[in-house]
């Protein structure tokens, strides 16, 4: 049960951690699907598939425990926005939040952006630690003000902009174990520092369901690919996983075009 208080946490830090929402027998068979997809020559499509070409990981999106979460921070109709796997091959992570509410010469973009939600489930396949290059959140930069304010520290990083060297930027490290799930704000300000590479995740990525041109033009702009879904989802038994997908090929470039 997704509780009030902890939508009332995510609100106000823009994450949330769930920990051992899947136990370790399916954590290894999450693995073991993760694995095959990455043994493959080739995925579809240039790469832009990942959780959408194995059984098992689609599953995912369907499970309750991801499910009724989201819902109740994204409201009824929610998108599905993609997924990732990764074998990282980096051993720090800038800050940056995937998403912004403003464009590096420092203007907004467009003020609706700001309230349309967009969150990333991230299932960390390691033990991750403050020391071993977990997640780092900047908590309640998902807020436009304060998310807007650090704008510096990506573009000009380079000069210290707030007087601190990247790692000591005051953040919150977020350690977790294989079966716990990180929801955030994807625009939330996150990094890394610290471990190694070939650390391992897999995520989803979902918004909630675009009303205005504005919603169109951000997804076009972040996120093209939604507007093409896998047949996975397109043709999926799950009535659930049907409905994340089922409109966004009318709702495509086109569209969002028109809308402008």
């Amino acid at each position: 049960m997704f509780a009030h208080e902890q939508v009332a946490h995510f609100d106000t830090f823009g994450f949330i951690c769930l920990r051992q929402a899947f136990s370790a027998d399916e954590m290894a068979d999450i693995t073991r699907a993760a694995e095959r997809v990455w043994q493959r020559a080739e995925s579809e499509s240039g790469g832009s598939y990942f959780a959408e070409l194995d059984a098992r990981l689609t599953q995912l999106a369907d499970d309750e425990r991801i499910h009724e979460p989201i819902s109740k921070l994204l409201g009824p109709g929610y998108i599905f926005v993609g997924s990732e796997g990764v074998i990282s091959d980096y051993t720090r992570s800038q800050w940056h939040a995937d998403r912004r509410y403003y464009r590096l010469d420092g203007e907004l973009w467009e003020q609706e952006w700001i309230d349309y939600p967009r969150i990333k489930v991230m299932m960390y396949l390691e033990k991750l630690t403050k020391d071993t290059g977990c997640i780092r959140f900047v908590l309640g930069s998902h807020r436009q003000q304060y998310h807007q304010a650090l704008g510096p520290q990506e573009s000009h990083k380079d000069e210290n902009p707030f007087g601190v060297d990247e790692p000591d930027i005051p953040a919150y490290p977020v350690e977790s174990e294989p079966g716990d799930v990180v929801l955030f704000n994807q625009y939330l300000w996150h990094g890394l520092h610290g471990g190694r590479k070939g650390r391992r995740f897999v995520a989803f990525k979902f918004a909630a369901r675009p009303t205005t041109p504005q919603h169109l033009k951000t997804l076009q702009l972040y996120s093209p690919n939604i507007f093409q879904p896998h047949h996975s989802f397109l043709d999926s038994e799950s009535s659930r996983i049907r409905n994340m997908v089922k409109d966004l090929p009318e709702l495509g470039p086109q569209h969002a075009r028109n809308a402008s």
